[in-house]
């Protein structure tokens, strides 16, 4: 004869049933089975648990790179040893609680089948993903545990669960002339930028090391500078937020770099290992220009046109020259005329009054 219980399970994960029964006969207890190590009375529940890492910096903290892996270790209890079980893994994107997809657009998975020799252990299960994609992101984890008939025996998904979190860092920057802030840098032997990163999802802590380079932006390839050598520069810090910025500061001779067109490109580096870049020749934020410090020659005057105001320094022409020139001819060429128109006038007087005086002379 058959006894069925039906109960909820959740809280119960990980522990060993045993069933004890009790026969009655005219109520009175005529049978008992009572033993708490009878192998065939006993039922586990089966329990999974699960630590993240990326396959690169074998922690919680992703790496960037498109070969990339990530490992999550599923910990079992309770299993029938010498059964075949399959574990199935999901990416989820934490912040929209979804599953992330690849190029195919099919969810990104990973399928581990094994046979346990004990009832307790641990089986890792890994997805092969292209992580440059996912900068600024965490991505967890969701298993099932099934048997060899896709029966689901466990499952273990919890969004929040740090546990089976990876995290990837990400880094933004916006280049700028440590003068006076512009995005024009003189080309002297004593040029400043300073690029301000903005960086994200850092282990609090850890000690990282923000690397740049300035690239030419008409060859794409690194700038040099007067002598030849590319123009680099490095920070350290350890970051008290997730969240924040450091500054990275380029010092070097642009001489003779007039027109060139710099582009800051930066890499962040954790425990020597690359976990952030930054590199698109195109955006304008870590774009700044060299110009050169000789002011541009003053334009010819145009008659009857007033030249635009021109600004001083940076190569640009200096503010108010043309526009004071003009004016000061125009005022000299209005008192000419004024004086000319006078002096007409007054002739034209003395001629009508001596035509209208008679004559002395006989």
């Amino acid at each position: 004869v058959e006894v069925t219980f039906t109960f909820a399970g959740t809280s119960l994960a990980g522990k060993s049933l045993v069933a004890f029964e009790t026969m009655l006969f005219e109520d009175a207890e005529y049978m008992v089975h009572a033993d708490i190590d009878d192998v065939d009375q006993t039922v586990a529940i089966v329990d999974i648990a699960t630590q993240a890492r990326d396959g690169i910096t074998n922690t919680s903290e992703g790496a960037a790179t498109k070969d990339g892996k990530l490992i999550d270790t599923v910990a079992y209890t309770g299993l029938t040893p010498g059964h075949e079980y399959r574990i199935f893994t999901t990416l989820m994107d934490k912040s929209t609680n979804t599953a992330l997809t690849g190029d195919d657009g099919l969810p990104k998975v990973g399928t581990t089948v094994f046979t346990p020799n004990t009832p307790d252990g641990t089986v890792d299960v890994t997805v092969d993903i292209d992580t440059t994609k996912l900068a600024g992101t965490s991505v967890v984890f969701f298993e099932k545990l099934t048997d060899k008939d896709e029966s689901i025996i466990a499952t273990h998904e919890d969004i929040n669960d740090e546990g089976q979190t990876v995290s990837f860092p990400s880094i933004h920057t916006t280049a700028a002339d440590g003068a006076d802030g512009d995005k024009n840098v003189i080309a002297n032997d004593k040029a400043k930028i300073v690029d301000t990163v903005s960086y994200e999802n850092l282990a609090v802590g850890k000690e990282y090391v923000v690397t740049g380079t300035l690239m030419d932006k008409a060859t794409g390839e690194p700038l040099k500078d007067a002598q030849g050598k590319e123009i680099t520069a490095s920070s350290v810090f350890t970051p008290e937020q997730p969240d924040g910025e450091v500054e990275v500061t380029f010092e070097f001779d642009a001489t003779g770099l007039e027109e060139k067109t710099a582009v800051v490109f930066e890499t962040l580096v954790k425990d020597g290992i690359e976990v952030a870049t930054h590199a698109d020749i195109n955006d304008e934020a870590q774009t700044v220009n060299i110009v050169s410090d000789e002011p541009t020659p003053e334009p010819e005057p145009v008659p009857g046109q007033t030249p635009e105001p021109e600004a001083s320094g940076k190569g640009y022409p200096k503010t108010g020259a043309v526009v004071t020139a003009c004016a000061v001819g125009a005022s000299a060429c209005a008192l000419v005329a004024f004086s000319l128109a006078g002096g007409t006038s007054a002739f034209l007087r003395r001629r009508e009054r001596s035509e209208a005086e008679p004559s002395d002379e006989k």
